[in-house]
């Protein structure tokens, strides 16, 4: 397996990683303070209570693709979500620096894919995806998803309150 080189900050050592636990926190967080736009654009462009198959899978791409924008600015722009705020962890890249806009499109698709599958009924497969991913930073000594090494980022502890 091909190994992202270790970075600057590793090699200083003054950085830590995010546990599982902080990481699943700032997902909750992030879904708890997203979810009330999500539900606004479920139900405007017709997810509830529609007997139509098409209305419900618009309604669930429109959420997914807003979640999506949502991520994608936030890690771009600041390197955190509001999660990742809330927590005080940052993403960052090799270098010890906020992601590129490509890392954080590369992050967020894999991390959103399974939002994507199963709005289109593939949720077998999803769950086994996301937990797959999560689960993966528990057997990497960089506490690394796999959303994370294909965008070559890293999940981090910020020592000083962030700046967002």
């Amino acid at each position: 397996m091909n190994e992202t080189p270790p970075s600057t900050f590793e090699k200083s050592g003054q950085i830590k990683f995010a546990s599982f636990g902080r990481r699943v926190v700032a997902t909750i967080i992030d879904e708890l303070v997203f979810a009330p736009a999500l539900l606004i654009l479920f139900y405007s462009f017709g997810g509830a209570g529609s007997s139509s198959a098409s209305a419900l899978l618009f309604s669930s791409l429109i959420t997914s693709v807003a979640n999506l924008a949502y991520q994608i600015f936030f890690i771009f722009r600041y390197g955190q979500t509001l999660g990742n705020k809330a927590t005080r962890t940052m993403v960052l890249n090799p270098q010890g620096e906020i992601p590129d806009l490509v890392s954080a499109i590369k992050r967020v698709l894999v991390l959103i894919s399974s939002q994507l599958l199963n709005a289109v009924g593939a949720s077998s497969f999803t769950v086994a995806l996301t937990i797959t991913d999560s689960l993966s930073m528990l057997v990497n000594r960089d506490r690394q998803t796999i959303h994370d090494r294909i965008a070559h980022t890293y999940v981090v502890i910020l020592e000083n309150k962030p700046s967002l």
